[in-house]
């Protein structure tokens, strides 16, 4: 006797795998699309928060670094989102600004650029600003 498979058992085992690739391909394209796995290489995010909560900024020394991370257009969004500005590190370069955690944005010889320690850096004021800081109301204005 040679054993004997019905159609119905043919049709159910595709039905069930095309139902599980379905699947797989829906996980797959939602945890892509959350962006907890994003490119690296995307130029138009140039924060990156981290998975510590942490707003890395292209200037920072663990922008490269961090591969699992939600992207911003600004570091003013990263920030409302909950992120903070990350320590920085006593051998790193001063900048000609420095965004501080309270997002004001403090130029080289402020008043109160040096005792500004917990900050972003960036090349320009203008730059600085588009990101979410805001000129201080002192002689660092000048």
């Amino acid at each position: 006797m040679t054993p004997h498979i019905s159609i119905d058992f043919i049709y159910y085992r595709e039905a069930t795998f095309m139902s599980l690739k379905r699947f797989v391909f829906a996980v797959s394209f939602g945890f892509i699309a959350s962006g907890t796995c994003a490119d690296p290489d995307i130029s138009e995010h140039v924060v990156k928060k981290s998975r510590s909560n942490y707003c890395h900024y292209q200037t920072s020394d663990f922008y490269n670094k961090t591969k699992r991370y939600t992207p911003y257009q600004t570091l003013g969004e990263c920030l409302n989102s909950g992120g903070m500005i990350p320590p920085v590190s006593d051998h790193d370069a001063e900048p000609p600004v420095k965004f501080s955690s309270n997002r004001i944005c403090h130029r080289k010889g402020g008043e109160w650029y040096e005792a500004t320690k917990n900050h972003v850096a960036f090349e320009s004021l203008e730059a600085c600003i588009n990101h979410g800081g805001r000129q201080p109301h002192t002689q660092d204005q000048l």
